[in-house]
């Protein structure tokens, strides 16, 4: 009898124990969900910063005219010597001509996996932080942009101007940002909220 109570009260025991880690970690999910959507809310309030991808325009004249009369059309194009080529990729123009402010690559914090290039351009009177084409990141439950006056910031409450949600965890992604904004916040970092985390930097 002695024996079934005492292997009695090591079940109970250990069912307390299990119970009371359900239970905090429950809490403790229910925290972190609670801190994102709060996030997402203050997020929601701020301007817009993102720049969205350019596309090449599509001069529906000239396409019209391809389709009724393919060879004619590519015969335009290639013939006539009045014809400016860089009308035909305003994109690779227009980044020829962006002046390269800041030119880098992210690494990763601590378990965080962050990987690719990225720059600050000029953008006429403005700047752009760009993530690059190979930008890559391991995710996070409140992804955020920063720019900061120090590399690696033990917080983004000072010293560091908020951009906005990671728009993607691959891919290219553009903000847009002032000359003097850049000036003064010269390094961009990814930033967990819910957590309060430094997740990756230059």
């Amino acid at each position: 009898m002695n024996r079934t109570n005492k292997i009695l009260s090591v079940v109970l025991v250990i069912l307390t124990i299990l119970v009371a880690s359900l239970g905090g970690l429950y809490l403790f999910n229910r925290n972190i969900d609670n801190k994102v959507a709060d996030s997402k809310k203050e997020l929601e309030n701020l301007p817009s910063r993102v720049v969205p991808p350019k596309t090449e325009p599509i001069d529906s004249d000239s396409n019209s005219a391809e389709t009724e009369n393919p060879s004619s059309g590519f015969e335009n194009i290639d013939d006539d010597p009045s014809r400016d080529s860089r009308s035909q990729v305003p994109n690779q123009a227009t980044a020829e001509a962006s002046e390269i402010l800041l030119e880098s690559t992210w690494n990763g914090v601590k378990n965080y996996k962050v990987s690719g290039g990225v720059n600050v351009s000029q953008a006429g009177d403005g700047a752009l932080l760009n993530f690059e084409s190979d930008f890559s990141f391991s995710g996070s439950p409140d992804s955020v942009v920063y720019i900061c006056k120090e590399q690696k910031p033990s917080s983004v409450d000072n010293d560091c101007l908020i951009l906005g949600p990671l728009q993607s965890n691959k891919g290219a992604q553009s903000w847009s940002i002032t000359p003097f904004e850049f000036e003064t916040y010269s390094y961009p970092v990814l930033w967990c909220r819910a957590f309060d985390v430094l997740m990756g930097n230059i």
